[in-house]
């Protein structure tokens, strides 16, 4: 395998893992957006408007992952999604303001911690020249 294609199966690899997660949170989200609010606090909206938002994000995630050339703007947008996503989550856990349990509050700091990784792994892909 040339250095090349190396990079760009790394560059796959972090979107395409992004991606599957997203989608699995995303669907989670929504089939149970009704049940969530109990153990995790917060309300149906939230956990509603969440899995639509993450649905669209992991449709990008995954045409960046099985895309067989570098996208120019899309990548770079899903990372600076993910940054977002993070801070937000980060936020959302330390001041509380939707009333989460403590295992909402965990979730909620889990879920940044990952999303953060997922952005300075495909950070560092993209800026490896994939």
């Amino acid at each position: 395998m040339s250095t090349a294609s190396a990079v760009r199966a790394r560059h796959r690899t972090w979107f395409l893992v992004d991606g599957l997660v997203t989608a699995l949170n995303a669907t989670a989200y929504l089939a149970l957006h009704r049940l969530l609010p109990d153990f995790l606090g917060g309300q149906v909206g939230h956990f509603l408007g969440a899995g639509v938002v993450l649905a669209l994000v992991s449709i990008g995630l995954l045409v960046v992952a099985w895309m067989p050339t570098r996208l120019r703007v899309l990548p770079e947008l899903l990372v600076a999604i993910n940054a977002i996503w993070a801070v937000g989550s980060f936020t959302i856990a330390l001041a509380n303001p939707f009333a989460l349990s403590t295992v909402g509050i965990v979730w909620t700091l889990a879920q940044g911690v990952f999303v953060l990784a997922m952005a300075i792994f495909q950070t560092r892909a993209l800026r490896s020249g994939s």
